[in-house]
């Protein structure tokens, strides 16, 4: 049986320190393991756009959470991040799910879905910067939004963790360990499986590369401004 891994950092701990085994301890429910009760409904934080606060939050659920016309309601939520598998998509007369929805990537629509494949593996960080997209759309209009999973399954809860761990950080600059932290916070019984611990792992790294990546470019065109205009100086003393 697979391994999946218990969170540990506690309501009241700071974040932890780098290295896999201090955030999570090894039980036996399955690769994508998720015993966790997910809370129907939390807020993670308020969402951000070029590093401003925006009017909208967003917030994690369980899959009981979209169907509460009364809780969505209430948190005044009109987006929705839905984490299914092609099971959840099944009807009487496409019984495995084959030409239900996949992956909606309308951003302008109320509704994201994502459906996770059991064949062609599913890459969390292009999901994540899908929801991503979705949820800065979202921004423009000042909508609160949910990320859930559509059945309480082991593997779209935990997704629908990872998930929102991913958004995050993507949106805060966050770390991995600010983010499960933060999360941990809202709802201390969730659970992240290992498999996604360490696919959130290469996330963080790609993040940090690309922001890396930004501060040197931002870095470089002052300096390659204050040549050009030193050129440009010595050019005009000289005809002068």
């Amino acid at each position: 049986m697979g391994q999946c891994c218990t969170i540990r950092s506690g309501a009241g701990e700071a974040p932890a320190a780098r290295g896999f085994p201090e955030r999570w301890a090894g039980t036996q429910l399955g690769p994508y393991g998720s015993s966790s009760s997910v809370p129907t409904v939390r807020m993670l934080s308020t969402c951000y756009q070029y590093g401003k606060p925006q009017r909208n939050n967003l917030y994690l659920g369980n899959s009981l959470a979209a169907t509460d016309g009364k809780m969505m309601e209430l948190y005044r939520i009109k987006k929705r991040i839905e984490i299914c598998t092609k099971r959840d998509l099944a009807t009487k007369e496409d019984p495995f799910g084959y030409t239900g929805k996949s992956n909606n990537v309308d951003l302008s629509g109320d509704v994201l879905v994502v459906t996770l494949c059991p064949i062609k593996e599913t890459s969390l960080g292009d999901t994540i910067n899908l929801c991503y997209k979705f949820i800065q759309k979202a921004c423009e209009f000042g909508q609160n939004i949910l990320i859930h999973s559509k059945n309480r399954k082991h593997q779209t809860e935990a997704w629908s963790i990872a998930i929102a761990c991913g958004c995050l950080m993507k949106m805060h600059a966050w770390s991995l360990d600010h983010a499960l932290y933060n999360i941990k916070m809202q709802s201390p019984d969730v659970e992240l499986s290992f498999e996604l611990g360490s696919r959130l792992q290469a996330y963080e790294q790609y993040l940090r590369i690309m922001k890396s990546t930004s501060d040197d470019e931002t870095y470089l065109a002052p300096a390659l401004n204050s040549d050009v205009d030193d050129d440009s100086t010595q050019e005009n003393q000289e005809d002068m």
